[in-house]
Order: structure tokens, then sequence, then C-alpha cells
């Protein structure tokens, strides 16, 4: 396993290799990550793996200081598993020589679910992939399901500034009780109950045969989370390729929440379709 830690050193690595695997992390990795890296793996033995905690999209300072930085576990994770991996640890002023970042115009997909609670939060994603993209040029981008309104917004960026970059996304991991696998998941003393949010998604999602169902079972799952004592940010159906409200003709569909369960934002999705 090699580690860099300069955008000197990665640009001297990629020019040797025309076909790279990457995959940007913020560490405290887990499983969820390996199967991220298994992919990137198969589609290339020349994978990089960035670890960088983006202060960008914290719109919460103490939510960016209190991130869990595990950096010795997490490269010997990836030294155990995928010793061949190249693994980019940069400094922030390696990202940001300028302490600067950019705006950029993001459409209204940006401001709805996770934005409407986090402003600012994608558009800070954006400049970190947007800087490591530059640098790395990669043929392959792995990114995770779980995190599905980043990478709708992922997807829609690179398709005009790098559409050469091929996405492939990756389902979610989720542990014995389907509790979709985490960072946060260390925080939480009760997981077993923390798994409630996709139990109650799936169960949701089950009983949505039409679009005319949405509005209701959306707010029967909704009172179901209220009356385990998860405060809702959001529960919402939309379509699953541009997570914009469904009509008559959408048939795939997803369901997506955030809530807080133990004061602990948890965020998760469920893909199905309608008839």
């Amino acid at each position: 396993m090699q580690i860099i830690e300069t955008s000197i050193e990665l640009q001297e690595h990629v020019k040797e290799h025309k076909k790279i695997s990457f995959v940007p992390t913020m560490g405290n990795l887990h499983n969820g990550h390996l199967a991220l890296f298994n992919v990137a793996f198969k589609k290339s033995h020349e994978m990089i793996i960035s670890i960088f905690i983006n202060p960008t999209q914290f719109n919460d300072q103490n939510d960016f200081r209190n991130y869990p930085r595990t950096i010795t576990e997490d490269l010997s994770l990836i030294a155990e598993n995928f010793p061949s991996a190249k693994v980019f640890i940069p400094t922030e002023k390696e990202i940001y020589p300028n302490s600067s970042k950019k705006n950029y115009e993001l459409g209204s997909i940006a401001h709805e679910l996770c934005g409407k609670f986090r402003p600012g939060h994608f558009n800070g994603v954006i400049n970190v992939i947007d800087i490591l993209l530059e640098m790395i040029g990669p043929s392959y981008l792995i990114l995770g399901k779980k995190d599905y309104q980043q990478l709708c917004i992922i997807e829609k960026f690179c398709k005009i500034a790098y559409p050469e970059v091929n996405i492939i996304s990756v389902d979610t991991v989720r542990d014995k009780n389907n509790l979709a696998l985490s960072s946060r998941n260390n925080l939480l003393e009760d997981k077993l109950k923390a798994a409630d949010l996709f139990q109650i998604l799936f169960e949701a999602s089950l009983k949505i045969k039409s679009i005319a169902d949405i509005e209701e079972q959306t707010y029967l799952a909704k009172e179901k989370l209220l009356q385990k004592n998860w405060h809702v940010d959001y529960l919402e159906v939309k379509t699953r390729k541009k997570l914009t409200q469904p009509n008559l003709d959408d048939k795939a569909l997803i369901i997506l929440a955030a809530a807080y369960f133990d004061k602990i934002r948890l965020i998760d999705n469920i893909e199905f379709c309608i008839e």
C-alpha cells in the first residue's frame, strides 16, 4: 500500500496510469467502504482511495471538529484487504491552498431534502469532488447509494464537468438488523432501535402501490417514527432518477428520510417500483 500526501506526488503517479478507479472517503472506514473498494478494484487494479475530512461540507463546525478521525485504523483496514491500493491523505492546504471555495449552480435538488436542513452542504461536497477529480482524472468514480441525494448531485455535476468519468453506484451495506452502515453508527447506544428507520421505510414502500398512496403512507411512516421518539427532518418519496416529485408516468421511485435518534442524525433510503 502506498500513501500519497501531496498533490504533486499524486499527479506524478496518475501520469503513469490510464485507467484508475477512485473512491473518495472521509475516513472512519467500515464494511460499507470495503464494498466500494471491492467494486473499484474489480474495475481497475489501479485504485486510489482518498481520506480527507472536507471542512467545506460541514455547516456545523462542532460536527466537523467531532467527526471521528481514525487514520491508523483506516490504513490498517486498507492494507489488510487491498494491499496494492494507493491512499491519498492530503492536508486541508493541499486541497484548498487559497482557503477559498467555489460556488456552484447545482439546481433545486441541492436545496431540498438534506439540502434544506444543511445549507451549503452539497456545494462543499462538489468543491472537493471537483478538486479531486481534476487531480486524479479517474476512469471510474465509485460512490455508495446510502447518500442517494449526494450521488444524484455528483452524477449531474460530472455529466457536464467530467463526462469522461464513469460513475458506479454501489448498494447500501447493512448490518444484521438492516441498519445502514455509517460512521455515525458508532455513536449510537441502541443500534437495534435505530434500525426502526429502515423497517418503517420498508413497510411504507410495500404499501405504496400507486402515486395516490404516497401522501398517506409517508404521513403514517412519519407518525410511527415520532411515536418511537425520533425527530424527523424529512420523509419523502421521489423519482429515482432525478429526485423530483413523481407523476403518473413514474414507476421507479425511492423513499428517503433523515431523522434523529439519540441525538444522532441518520439517513436512509429504499428504492422500489410501482405498477
